[in-house]
Parts: C-alpha cells; sequence; structure tokens
C-alpha cells in the first residue's frame, strides 16, 4: 500500500503542476486580450485626433470606423471578461489541487511515522528480551 500512496502523491504533484501550467496559461492569454483592448482604444483615440471636424465626409468615416470599434471593443471586453473567469477557475484548481497533494503527503508522513514508531518498538521489545536472556544466563 506504500507504494500506491507514493504514486497516488506522484499523480497529485503532477495534476499541480500541470494546474499551475494552465494557471500561468490563462494569465498570459488574459494579459494577451487586455494588450488588444488597450491597442484598440489607442488605434480609436489616434483616429479621433486625424479627422478634419470641419470636413462632413471625414466626420461620416470617424463616426462609422467609431461604431464597428465599438462593437469590436465590446466583444473583445466579453473575452477579456470570459479569460478573467477562466484565470479564477484556474486559481481555483490549483488549490485545490495542491489541496490535494497536501492531503497525499499527509497520509504518507504519518504512515511512516507509524511504521517508525513500530519498528521501534519491535527493536525495543527484542533488546529487552535479549537483555532477560543475557541477565538469565548470568544468573544461572
Amino acid at each position: 500500500m506504500k507504494d500506491t500512496l507514493e504514486r497516488i502523491q506522484r499523480l497529485r504533484e503532477h495534476g499541480k503542476r500541470m494546474a499551475r501550467i494552465d494557471l500561468a496559461q490563462a494569465e498570459n492569454e488574459r494579459s494577451t486580450q487586455r494588450h488588444l483592448l488597450d491597442e484598440l482604444e489607442q488605434r480609436m483615440d489616434d483616429a479621433r485626433s486625424n479627422v478634419d471636424c470641419e470636413n462632413a465626409d471625414d466626420m461620416a468615416r470617424y463616426h462609422t470606423y467609431r461604431m464597428r470599434m465599438e462593437i469590436v471593443g465590446r466583444k473583445q471586453e466579453q473575452v477579456l471578461v470570459d479569460a478573467d473567469q477562466s484565470v479564477e477557475d484556474k486559481r481555483s484548481a490549483v488549490n485545490i489541487a495542491a489541496r490535494e497533494a497536501e492531503v497525499v503527503s499527509t497520509m504518507l508522513d504519518r504512515r511512516r511515522e507509524l511504521k517508525r514508531t513500530v519498528d521501534e518498538r519491535r527493536d525495543r521489545q527484542v533488546r529487552d528480551e535479549v537483555s532477560m536472556h543475557a541477565w538469565m544466563r548470568k544468573a544461572q
């Protein structure tokens, strides 16, 4: 059974590592999405500064562009919200995996401690018996 617990512990540790990797990837995706949204906002600001306010055609093109970019921006904001949720889910998965690994580790530690205690008790009994036999031989 000791081997089984050690295998389970290795599996739990592997699960914890994989959860951390998934979390890092989700955080990276969220960061990328945030960067894309910031770039979109910057492009919209740049477009505003390049518009000739006195030319009606330029204003109409700008407003059309602005409306399209607002739609794109809202979609990207939703993707960002989804990425935030994904990061929170992955963080929760890391916490759960860490707790599971800790539980198995605690079980192994308790099992080792119990084995050590049993071995010490057995050794003490053997030493006591050997001492008693030696004393009895001397007494005869």
